[in-house]
């Protein structure tokens, strides 16, 4: 799957040598649809919120 824009080109542009971990799992950082991608980032944000040590 081919995506444009700001983010997919980043990722695109991010060498082996400069960041190894994006490097390696660039293929997946942006697959599934543009619903699957929100609803994690959602479920993430949200695991984090809750999951947050309170002070």
């Amino acid at each position: 799957m081919v995506l444009d824009g700001p983010a997919a080109e980043t990722i695109e542009r991010a060498t082996e040598s400069d960041y190894p971990h994006v490097y390696a799992v660039r293929d997946h950082l942006l697959a599934g649809t543009a619903e699957q991608r929100l609803r994690w980032a959602i479920d993430i944000l949200v695991m984090g919120v809750t999951q947050q040590p309170s002070k």
